[in-house]
């Protein structure tokens, strides 16, 4: 059976569509033509090794999703959704005298839920950060004469 976009954006919406409605994003459409959802969309799609034109996720596309993959898309996807919505948070806690009101607590439980995703899809999809190193080879000639 193939995904659909609707079916997709509705496992999202389920997943994410409170903390995206209160951080501006559409969070309640589901039927295929979400715009918020592109992004989490593509980007698990190209974390995944599957090349795509950007901003344009069709049935056709998802197709290419079979199988046991299906649970690391939906994953990634909502990781991704979650860091959207990290970024578009931008409530801040106030004081006023013996008055508080701790705003910034949806923020900090989206970073708690993106790092909680980051370590499942680690410990069941494999998946390493790139790691940057130089390697020796020790070519240059060398002068053994000491004088």
């Amino acid at each position: 059976m193939a995904l659909t976009r609707a079916q997709i954006e509705t496992v999202l919406i389920a997943r994410c569509g409170g903390k995206m409605t209160v951080a501006g994003l559409d969070g309640a459409t589901h039927d295929g033509n979400n715009a918020d959802l592109v992004d989490p969309i593509s980007a698990s799609l190209f974390e995944m090794g599957y090349q795509l034109d950007i901003g344009t996720v069709t049935d056709s596309v998802l197709s290419i999703v079979e199988g046991n993959r299906i649970s690391e898309f939906l994953d990634r996807a909502e990781r991704r959704c979650l860091e959207n919505i990290s970024g578009n948070i931008d409530t801040v806690n106030i004081a006023l005298g013996p008055r508080r009101e701790d705003l910034n607590q949806l923020a900090e439980q989206v970073e708690k839920a993106i790092a909680r995703l980051e370590k499942k899809i680690l410990l069941r999809y494999g998946d390493a950060p790139l790691v940057g190193d130089t390697i020796r080879l020790d070519f240059q000639e060398k002068n053994e004469d000491y004088v």
